[in-house]
């Protein structure tokens, strides 16, 4: 990898609607925070992570948050809420950041590991140099879906042509 060094946005609210403290919650034995944050910490071109939170005196509560590298950012009441787009507080971060390259996760990437965020992050080096200034991964699902009015969204229910070629559905990740 070259010497492209990133800032890591990690977004944490205290509240959520389907899980009851669900960034605290233990997921094998560690607060669910804990797993992706470890993995950001353990790679040296992430130079810092900025955790955009409205629970910062209950992250500092965990003795592994005094990382130099972790920065702990009280969110702006205007973007505290079950209702706030997501761009709104990633764009904040960026004005507060001011860095050249970032890397976005979510708390709820418990499995990810450094290997992954490693290929993506050379992947995005990659595509740089054609031109592109971003990068996401996704799911790719080749199966039949449907709307929630039940209408076919990607085939013919007349014609049921085999999964295998219909075409992908993708979902961000």
């Amino acid at each position: 990898m070259s010497d492209l060094r990133f800032v890591a946005l990690l977004p944490m609210k205290g509240h959520s609607e389907r899980i009851k403290n669900k960034n605290f919650r233990l997921f094998k034995g560690k607060p669910l925070f804990q797993w992706i944050l470890e993995e950001l910490l353990s790679i040296e071109s992430i130079k810092t992570i900025i955790i955009n939170t409205d629970v910062v005196e209950k992250l500092r509560q965990y003795p592994f948050m005094t990382n130099d590298r972790v920065l702990l950012r009280s969110r702006p009441k205007e973007l505290i809420g079950d209702h706030v787009s997501m761009n709104r507080i990633i764009e904040s971060d960026l004005e507060f950041a001011n860095a050249d390259h970032y890397i976005m996760t979510h708390t709820t990437n418990p499995l990810i590991k450094a290997t992954t965020i490693l290929e993506g992050m050379k992947k995005y080096e990659d595509i740089l140099s054609a031109g592109f200034d971003s990068l996401f991964s996704a799911n790719r699902y080749l199966s039949r879906f449907y709307s929630s009015e039940l209408k076919p969204m990607n085939h013919n229910p007349q014609n049921l042509i085999r999964t295998q070629d219909l075409d992908p559905i993708y979902e961000e990740n």
